[in-house]
This record gives structure tokens, sequence and C-alpha cells, in this order.
């Protein structure tokens, strides 16, 4: 499926190039998983997925993915993207955030939970939306697909395709 405008970039994972405009982060001390694989794509033939790699550790893992892209206060962004997960039960969340110049999160944010289980027929990805304003002193937009769990097998693995974020600037009145 196509995405007019899209801000977000390598939002189908079809390139190895596409794997480096995201950023990864995690406090699993053996690593985490960011790859690319194809049961399950929706957009192209490939799909991202993040995941904790060390079973013999017991606490409650996570592992993210995010891109930051420059926005601007007032602007209504739309963020679609596809996702599952083998586990619903995992804290697995897709989220829609805003930041200021010196990384901090502001409000006005949105999350998801991933409750689409792709073991489960018609084993595929479901469609997460998320829309939200940007508050004052916004100067980035960061989309994030993140997985928090205790690592058993692939319980843990999110799935991700077709990242699309838009924005819709603030319409401005102009008196005559």
């Amino acid at each position: 499926t196509g995405c007019t405008n899209n801000l977000v970039q390598g939002s189908s994972f079809e390139t190895s190039t596409d794997m480096t405009y995201w950023t990864v982060l995690t406090n699993e001390p053996g690593g985490s998983i960011f790859r690319v694989d194809n049961p399950y794509a929706i957009c192209g033939s490939q799909y991202g997925y993040i995941r904790a790699t060390d079973p013999s550790h017991n606490p409650a893992y996570l592992v993210t993915v995010y891109q930051n892209i420059v926005a601007t206060a007032g602007t209504t962004y739309s963020l679609s993207v596809n996702a599952g997960t083998h586990d619903p039960t995992q804290d697995q969340l897709i989220k829609l955030e805003f930041y200021d110049a010196a990384n901090n999160l502001l409000s006005g944010g949105q999350s998801v939970q991933v409750d689409t289980d792709v073991d489960i027929a018609p084993a595929t990805l479901g469609t997460y939306n998320l829309t939200a304003t940007a508050p004052m002193g916004t100067a980035f937009v960061r989309v994030t697909a993140s997985t928090q769990g205790i690592y058993t097998t692939e319980n843990t693995a999110l799935k991700f395709d077709c990242f699309c974020l838009t924005a819709t600037a603030a319409t401005t009145c102009s008196s005559s």
C-alpha cells in the first residue's frame, strides 16, 4: 500500500539502507535483534521486527526502535502502521510522541497496544492508527515500536511494516 507524503524514511524495510534510518535502544545485556523477515510483509516483500535475545535473564527487557522527524507545533500528525506479535500479553506498543529541542518528552502524544496475534488466522499484521497535534515547543515527532516482556522464544518479537506518517498544517485565519 502506498503512502503519499510519508515523513518516515525506510518505512517498509525493503533494503539494508532502510534499517539505517532507525535507532535501536535496549536494556537487555545480551543485546537485541532488529532484523527483517518476510512471512508477514504488507508493503513489499519484507517487514521489520525487534525482540530481546537472552532467555537466561528474568527481568522484563525493553527493546525499542524509533525515528525522529522534524515537526512543527500546531501541526497534526497521523501515523498508520501494520504490526503484530506472537504473544499479545507482552507489552508491545506503537507510539507517536513529541519532543522539544532538548529531547524532553512533551504532552499530547499517543500510543496503542499491539494485540494482533500473527499465529491466529488470518495470520497477518493488524493496522494501527494514531493522530495527535504537536504542542507548543515541539522540535520533532518520534514514531516508535517497542516490546517489553520476559523473553522465552519469539514471544517478545514485535513485527511492523508500512509506517506512514503524514502532516496536516494548522489552518490560520486571516482578517480582511
